[in-house]
């Protein structure tokens, strides 16, 4: 039986590892007991850690999305697949490689969506896991850390959280959840919870654990147990220098002075700084594999290829410039082996700031954009195996400016209120009276054409108005956007901070 305590319910944290220039929220990095599931500690008191075959393992992997009860995503779909694509790439060494056994699985739950508590996680985990399969859930915030791994008394594990502030390309955290999953402890193992003077030599032991020396002459039996890892006693997130050590000078029992190194996925090294597993570390990953879950694992499997070449873009045109429509559609030519397809909008050739993202498993799209821009457009491909960036050539487009026009009865006595508005529970009021009714649609988007709110409306004869909720959007400038026909009107609004 699984009891709802961080004691007997073991709570792996991440290493504290974030998003470069991402602000860290989270109260605590960790809250892990100090302790090695029994299957490792049986092995490492083995004459040598040692691999019995090399193949290539595959392991299935089940993601959960989970959104809070407006159905507000933790984190884009786009991120979770560039983490899945880091996540192979750190393990490729290995030889071991993930796949997606589902597609992305969706939970509504505002307590799973952010929680802090033991028990809110093994509720989430065993309420939505699946057998056979290791699970994932990305969150707003896993237990004010990076993430966790839930393992059951005998050490299987039961399911990885992760904080949606940790996750994306080129981020660690996910592969050392993974490490977790597969029977890895930190490289401090010990020092989790132990505040230390660092210009003082380490204690011989922390608890019950003995500190590993830097001649690593105690190294089976000390700290992580590992003898191709470095001494590490940093329990907190640490940034590493040109060389990935931390600039943190440490002691060991016996005075000698060290420097942790960051490149190992299991430090506490801030990203970029973790891109491996050490080979004592692979050897037993894949062992536990071997011995623990032959059942999920698989061989030889066919790997459906996927190649930028493939791609090819339909519309819009190449340069085409599109006059006022209410909505944009994209379209790309269908691919063999494709699972979906990632649309991203740009206003920059580089792609660095986005006017969209989403994930989906057709091959054309119609979205919203904002007038009198110039937009650059490109999607990639991803499949169960490979969720890295398969891009196609960019695309790039125009829409026309507004203009009035004298045709028709187009609405007038167009009005926002209040205006400044503070981003708080009070809704923004959009009113406009119109001689005649009409099929309109009204946006909100931001000063870079992003829509955040739109909806469809049937007008009718006189004062209409329609409240466009603002709480969740920052600060800044944006603009109510009115189509009503071949009639496009702007109405600027600015968005205040909550008192």
């Amino acid at each position: 039986m699984i009891k709802a305590t961080f004691i007997t319910v073991l709570l792996v944290c991440t290493s504290g590892i974030f998003l470069i220039a991402q602000k860290n929220t989270f109260k605590s990095f960790c809250a892990t007991p100090s302790e090695k599931i029994s299957w490792l500690d049986s092995l490492q008191r083995a004459p040598q850690l040692q691999l019995r075959e090399t193949e290539l393992i595959y392991l299935p992997v089940a993601v959960h999305l989970v959104e809070n009860d407006q159905g507000v995503n933790s984190i884009p779909e786009s991120k979770i697949l560039e983490a899945f694509c880091t996540l192979n790439e750190h393990f490729k060494p290995v030889n071991i490689q993930f796949f997606l056994q589902y597609p992305i699985l969706y939970l509504r739950n505002t307590a799973f969506y952010d929680h802090a508590d033991a028990a809110t996680a093994l509720q989430m985990i065993q309420s939505a896991r699946i057998p056979g399969v290791i699970n994932t859930f990305f969150v707003k915030n896993a237990a004010d850390a990076c993430g966790y791994t839930l393992r059951n008394q005998s050490g299987l594990a039961l399911g990885i959280a992760l904080s949606a502030d940790c996750t994306g390309g080129n981020t660690s955290a996910w592969a050392h959840e993974m490490g977790h999953v597969l029977s890895l402890p930190h490289t401090f193992h010990g020092w989790e919870n132990y505040p230390h003077n660092y210009e003082l030599p380490a204690p011989a032991s922390v608890g019950r654990i003995v500190v590993e020396r830097v001649d690593r002459s105690n190294c089976r039996t000390a700290g992580d147990g590992f003898c191709d890892t470095d001494p590490d006693y940093l329990n907190g997130r640490w940034t590493c220098n040109q060389d990935t050590l931390s600039d943190i000078l440490q002691k060991d029992p016996l005075g000698v002075a060290f420097r942790s190194d960051g490149s190992n996925l299991m430090s506490y090294s801030a990203d970029p700084c973790g891109a491996r597993f050490s080979a004592e570390q692979q050897s037993a990953m894949r062992l536990y594999v071997q011995q623990n879950l032959s059942g999920i694992s698989s061989k030889g499997l066919t790997i459906p290829a996927l190649s930028r070449s493939d791609i090819v873009l339909v519309e819009p045109r190449m340069k085409e410039v599109l006059s006022n429509p209410d909505s944009v559609t994209f379209s790309w030519q269908p691919v063999s082996g494709i699972a979906g397809w990632v649309l991203e909008v740009s206003p920059i050739p580089s792609f660095k700031i986005l006017n969209y993202s989403t994930v989906t498993t057709a091959n054309s799209l119609s979205i919203a954009l904002a007038p009198g821009r110039t937009y650059f457009w490109r999607v990639w491909a991803f499949n169960q195996f490979s969720t890295c960036k398969y891009v196609s050539g960019t695309g790039t487009f125009s829409l026309a400016s507004v203009t009035a026009t004298a045709e028709g009865n187009p609405p007038n006595a167009v009005n926002a209120y209040p205006n400044p508005i503070r981003a708080s529970a009070e809704p923004l009021t959009f009113s406009f009276e119109s001689p005649q009714a009409a099929n309109s649609r009204l946006l909100l988007h931001d000063a870079l054409g992003r829509v955040h709110w739109s909806a469809s409306w049937d007008i009718q004869p006189g004062m209409n108005t329609l409240d466009i909720p603002v709480a969740r959007l920052a600060p800044g400038t944006y603009f109510v956007r009115l189509v009503v026909g071949q009639e496009v009107i702007l109405h600027k609004v600015v968005i205040q901070p909550a008192s």
